[in-house]
């Protein structure tokens, strides 16, 4: 069976000096493909300028990704913008359709897959030699008290708009609106194409369907400021100083007023390992409202402040519907996406030991542990289990992914699997560790080339109880949080190894450690995400509070539960509302 072909990547230039459309096809992407000034690039830019660096930046395929497509800036002087916020130096960023990249003097729209055939382009004509003294870049416009009527149009359209489920919907429902409120002959809703095109989403008006390419792109121009722009030869202006359009078109007016979509960017390829806020919805120009006067159409005085603050609150409307719908795509993927999270955490609750277990020897000697774990997310990115390794030995791990969320998650199932199967055939904690950090920082310096400066580590606390020697030997890679309670004696911390998290150097080595336990001797593990835990005032729950805990427990399930509603007191929240996962695990050897 023949391979299916992906759909390709295509930069649409939008604004800037005339170029094709660039395509990236996904079998041509076995290795990143550059942007730059340098004829060594994929895709050239030619510059004259210089606002472009030799290497600017670079689009990789990551084809087992859900957003395969990612821009990296490559260090480039004057930055590589995205809906206009400049990228940090090799940053590696998820685009999507509709995203707006910036490079030197050019801005591209992202389209993916193949540009559909029934698309109504049509041509623009170049007179922007001439925006100097044609173009006029205008503030919002108030609406004036005498502009009922108007405003009466335009509570219909905001109702009708309301109510619009496509794209086509909300364009003719606006161009209805501006024909009847504006009156002028020629209306209609643009978005810029590749070249010198544009797509029109709806039109009204006969003739010459082509529009002013200087007005388009003057209110498209990142510098302009999403404004207003009107074309006014009101003057008496010497027809050599008239765009070509203007004067072959004979046009007497015309306005373009940018539509502002938000889009919402996409989520930074480290999100998954280190958190930070939501992102923040950012405004860009997606299509524009045109209109203008011509020939015998012509109109005897310059447009209006009226007529403009009119089109303005129609283009204003316009955005916000255009959003909406694709906000509520996104919420429609969000959905779909919380079920497949959902679905992973049961195959977590699935793979992780039972909540409470008991391990006994035939020649004497048990183990009772009981462990509650809960995911800052939906997706935990704490790692325990707890096995038999034959008659006399039990195994047993904690450990801490750094960050939260569904990467940390996956690598938690993965290094939980691997560490179980070594820890069976090794029966000592520190070969174990010491392959597994290997495949850790691995990991990491594959991420790290990828995605650029991510790094990836776990913190892990791995342990063989001998049940007939009555030792527990163990290894610690820079997790720290393990208490011991001899009986009768005060909790202490003696697991205090040095190692370094696994994943932060590929050549560190673990040692392991013994330790001799008395029968009603107590082992607390806990994850940072308890210790690291604030409170109203900004103070951390800390190691003390989890040593009084365990000062006052009785079984090991009191003791789980007793530190766990310890830190909810202390913090005054409820399981959903702690800021990392928590997991914490309570052994009793008898």
């Amino acid at each position: 069976m023949a391979a299916v072909a992906l759909p390709p990547l295509n930069l649409e230039p939008i604004s800037g000096p005339v170029m094709r459309p660039v395509t990236l096809q996904t079998d041509q992407m076995g290795s990143p493909a550059a942007l730059g000034r340098s004829s060594s690039c994929r895709v050239v830019l030619a510059d004259p300028d210089g606002a472009v660096s030799r290497l600017h930046a670079e689009i990789a395929y990551l084809p087992d990704d859900p957003l395969p497509w990612r821009l990296k800036d490559a260090g480039s002087r004057h930055g590589t913008f995205l809906n206009g916020e400049r990228l940090q130096r090799d940053q590696s960023t998820p685009i999507r359709p509709g995203d707006q990249v910036r490079i030197g003097p050019w801005t591209f729209r992202v389209v993916i897959g193949e540009v559909p055939a029934t698309r109504r382009l049509a041509a623009t004509m170049d007179d922007r030699r001439f925006t100097g003294t044609l173009v006029q870049r205008l503030g919002a416009q108030p609406l004036e008290s005498g502009a009922q009527r108007r405003l009466n149009i335009l509570m219909r359209c905001a109702a009708d708009i309301a109510s619009a489920r496509t794209e086509s919907d909300v364009a003719s429902v606006a161009l209805h609106a501006l024909v009847e409120g504006v009156g002028f002959p020629r209306c209609a809703i643009l978005r810029i194409a590749a070249g010198d095109s544009v797509e029109i989403l709806a039109s009204s008006g006969t003739g010459d369907a082509r529009f002013s390419r200087s007005l388009i792109h003057a209110a498209a121009d990142p510098e302009n400021g999403a404004q207003t722009v009107t074309l006014n030869p009101g003057q008496m202006l010497p027809v050599h100083e008239l765009g070509q359009s203007i004067t072959m078109l004979d046009i007497s007016a015309a306005l373009c007023a940018p539509i502002l979509v938000d889009r919402i960017p996409a989520p930074r390829a480290d999100a998954g390992f280190v958190s930070g806020e939501a992102p923040r919805a950012i405004a860009v120009p997606d299509a524009f409202v045109y209109l203008d006067s011509r020939g015998s159409d012509r109109a005897s005085a310059p447009i209006s402040s009226e007529a403009v603050a009119f089109c303005q609150s129609v283009a204003r409307l316009c955005g916000l519907a255009l959003s909406n719908l694709q906000r509520a795509e996104i919420e429609q993927e969000a959905h779909r996406r919380q079920g497949e999270l959902a679905a992973a955490r049961d195959v977590q609750r699935i793979i992780m030991p039972p909540l409470s277990g008991r391990f006994s020897r035939k020649g004497g000697g048990a183990l009772e542990y009981h462990v509650l774990s809960i995911p800052g997310r939906l997706v935990a990115g704490d790692l325990f289990d707890v096995f038999r390794i034959d008659d006399s030995r039990v195994g047993l791990f904690l450990g801490d992914v750094v960050g939260k969320g569904v990467a940390a998650g996956m690598v938690m199932s993965n290094v939980q699997a691997h560490l179980a199967r070594l820890l069976r055939s090794e029966g000592d904690p520190a070969p174990a560790l010491n392959e597994v950090g290997r495949l850790v920082a691995a990991y990491s310096s594959r991420l790290s080339e990828e995605h650029g400066r991510v790094s990836l580590f776990i913190s892990l606390f791995a342990g063989v109880f001998d049940l007939a020697t009555a030792t527990l030997t163990y290894s610690d890679a820079g997790h720290g949080y393990t208490l011991l309670r001899r009986p009768g004696r005060e909790p202490e911390r003696p697991f205090l190894l040095g190692g370094a998290p696994l994943g932060v150097a590929p050549d560190s080595v673990y040692e392991s450690s013994s330790v001799v336990l008395e029968p009603g001797a107590r082992v607390l593990l806990f994850s940072d995400g308890l210790t690291e835990q604030r409170n109203a005032t900004g103070k951390a729950f800390g190691v003390e509070r989890a040593v009084e805990a365990m000062r006052q427990a009785g079984t090991p399930g009191q003791e789980v539960h007793s530190l766990v509603d310890a830190l909810r007191s202390y913090c005054g929240s409820v399981a959903t509302d702690f800021a990392d996962d928590i997991t914490v695990a309570s052994v009793a050897f008898e």
